[in-house]
């Protein structure tokens, strides 16, 4: 793994996700939390940089940040703003970032994604605004005490009388 962490900042980005991979499948064998926490520090680095890629790079690495966090889903409890929509996502980079900011939604940043997911309810690809009411119902599912505020955020986006949000 320490061989491997030296080609995390390599200026190609297969290899720097080979080395990801790599790390992440040995991580396993690891007893000690203080290792483990900073193998984490290394590759959640790494990944945040390549997310401000290239369309198809962004989209791989958002793949690889989905199947991570199954597994590890403390890997980038900070990182937040990174996985907000910018306009000029195309649709398959915009609906990675909802899969992402799903996952990561916790007690502490659930305001700040239900915010950012209101913002998204005007947006005018149906697909995209329909997956963003869909992630609201995940977040509501995945945190029982803060149910009430995904609720509130969706009745409010119902407010808004926009037919293909209705539905």
């Amino acid at each position: 793994m320490e061989r491997v962490s030296s080609r995390l900042a390599h200026t190609n980005s297969a290899v720097a996700l080979s080395s990801i991979r790599l790390i992440i499948r040995y991580m396993d064998y690891l007893s000690s939390a203080e290792t483990i926490r900073t193998y984490n520090n290394k590759i959640s680095a790494p990944l945040i940089t390549m997310i401000g890629r290239e369309n198809e790079v962004s989209y791989l690495v958002l793949k690889t940040i989905n199947l991570v966090l199954q597994k590890r889903p403390l890997l980038l409890p900070k990182e937040l703003k990174i996985f907000f929509v910018n306009y000029h996502d195309p649709l398959y980079v915009k609906l990675e970032k909802l899969e992402v900011l799903s996952k990561i939604a916790n007690n502490e940043n659930i305001l700040m994604i239900l915010h950012e997911l209101k913002e998204y309810i005007h947006e005018v690809d149906v697909e995209f605004v329909r997956k963003t009411v869909n992630t609201m119902g995940k977040c509501a599912i995945k945190l029982e005490k803060m149910a009430d505020k995904c609720v509130q955020c969706l009745w409010e986006t119902l407010k808004t009388k926009i037919s293909y949000v209705v539905q």
